[in-house]
C-alpha cells in the first residue's frame, strides 16, 4: 500500500493477525491528508510522513491509530510473526510506543499503535542542539530503550529522530516502533538496508565496502549507531559526520556528501573537520571535557564506519549498549553542569546543522 493511500470512512477492516481484533476508518479523507506523527522543519524545506487513519475497535469503541505503509510479501509475512509476539509480550511496556496489530486488504496494509500523546512528548530534534537541554539523561535514556528493545529479542533496524520522543521536563526518551521492527536474531534482517533515516541510518558507501568485505550488519547494530549519532550531536552540539567538507555544498547535496563520502569530523582527516569557526571552538571545548571511556566509543565507532575495512570489529565494545551506558553516566557525572552550558548562540548555524 502506498504511504498515502487512503481507506474510506465508515469501512470494516479486519486485523490479519491470529485471534486480533476488526476496526472501523473514523478519519475522513481531509482529515487524513493532514494528520501527520511527525512535522520537520528547517531551514531550507518543511516535510511530512507517517500519515495515520483514526479508527476504533468493533468491541470496545476505543481510538486507535492506523498507519498505511509499503511492504513485499515475504517481509510483510515475517512482520505478522514480529506482531504476534509484540501481543503477547511488549504491550504496555514503559517508554514504547508498539505497532501491536496489522490490517491487510486487498490493496490497503497498515499497522496500528495506540495514540501518542504529542502533549506529553516531543520529537527529541527539538533538543539539537540545546546547551541547556536535558543533554545527558536523553542520551542515557535513549541508549536504555535500546537495550530493553535487544533484551527483548527485537530491533527497529536502525532508529529514526522522529521515533525518539522526549518527555521535556525529565529527558526521558520513549520510542515509537514501526514497520521496520524485526526479531534481533537475525532472522528477519531483510528492512535494515533499505532503511531510509536519512543521517541516522549508516552511510550507504560503508554498507557497499561491508558487503563486499562479507561482513554482516545486524538490526541491533543499527540501532547502536542510531543512538550513538543522537547522543554525540546532544552533547557536542553537531552531527558527527558533518563538517567542514559540508559548509560549501548546497542543502541539498548534505545528505549525498554524507551517504558516499563518510568522514568522521574527529578523525584528523583535513576532508571534513570542524573547520575555524567559532562554532567548531564550542565543538572542541565540549569534546575536550569528554571523559575518555565515551570518546574512545565514539572514536571506535565512528573511524568504523569511515573505513569498514580497516576498523570493523563486530564484537567490540562500541556496539554492546551497556557499555555507552557506563560510559555515558561517566561523563554526566563529570560533564552535566554548567561548564557545558555553551554561550555559543547555535541558530548561527542553523543552515549546516542537519
Amino acid at each position: 500500500m502506498k504511504p498515502n493511500q487512503y481507506i474510506q470512512v465508515g469501512r470494516l477492516t479486519n486485523s490479519c493477525l491470529i485471534g486480533a481484533n476488526a476496526y472501523r476508518i473514523c478519519s475522513g479523507e481531509e482529515e487524513f491528508d493532514s494528520a501527520f506523527l511527525e512535522e520537520i522543519t528547517d531551514t531550507v524545506r518543511q516535510r511530512k510522513g507517517h500519515c495515520y487513519m483514526r479508527a476504533d475497535t468493533l468491541l470496545d469503541k476505543s481510538e486507535l491509530w492506523m498507519v498505511p505503509f509499503a511492504m513485499g510479501q515475504r517481509k510483510l509475512q515475517n512482520l505478522q510473526e514480529v506482531l504476534e509476539y509484540v501481543q503477547q509480550q511488549m504491550l504496555g511496556k514503559a517508554h514504547f510506543y508498539f505497532p501491536f496489530d496489522l490490517i491487510e486488504e486487498n490493496a490497503h496494509t497498515a499497522y496500528l499503535i495506540h495514540p501518542i500523546d504529542r502533549t506529553k512528548t516531543v520529537p527529541i530534534r527539538k533538543f539539537m542542539p540545546d546547551a541547556f537541554a536535558e543533554r545527558w539523561n536523553m542520551s542515557v535514556s535513549l541508549f536504555r530503550r535500546v537495550l530493553e528493545l535487544q533484551q527483548s529479542g527485537l530491533t527497529s533496524n536502525g532508529i529514526s529522530r522522529e521515533q525518539m520522543r522526549v518527555c521535556p521536563e525529565t529527558g526521558e526518551v520513549n520510542l515509537w516502533l514501526n514497520q521496520t521492527i524485526s526479531f534481533a536474531d537475525g532472522s528477519d534482517n531483510t528492512n535494515a538496508i533499505a532503511r531510509h533515516i536519512g543521517f541516522l541510518s549508516l552511510p550507504t558507501e560503508m554498507e557497499k565496502i561491508c558487503e563486499a568485505q562479507g561482513i554482516s550488519i545486524c538490526g541491533t547494530q543499527r540501532d547502536v549507531f542510531s543512538a550513538a549519532v543522537t547522543a554525540f550531536y546532544l552533547i557536542m552540539y553537531t552531527h558527527p559526520f558533518v563538517g567542514s567538507a559540508f559548509y560549501p555544498l548546497l542543502r541539498d547535496d548534505y545528505m549525498t556528501q554524507y551517504h558516499y563520502c563518510p568522514v568522521y569530523i574527529m578523525s584528523g582527516d583535513p576532508r571534513n573537520n570542524l573547520g575555524n569557526q567559532i562554532f567548531g571552538t564550542a565543538v572542541q571545548a565540549q569534546w575536550n571535557r569528554t571523559v575518555p571511556q565515551l570518546k574512545q566509543l565514539f572514536d571506535d565507532l565512528f573511524m568504523a564506519v569511515s573505513d569498514p575495512a580497516k576498523y570493523w570489529k563486530p564484537d567490540a565494545d562500541y556496539w554492546k549498549p551497556e557499555k555507552w551506558l557506563e560510559a555515558l553516566q561517566l561523563d554526566a557525572q563529570e560533564n552535566d553542569n554548567e561548564a557545558s552550558h555553551s554561550e555559543y548562540h547555535f541558530a548561527n548555524e542553523q543552515y549546516h546543522l542537519v
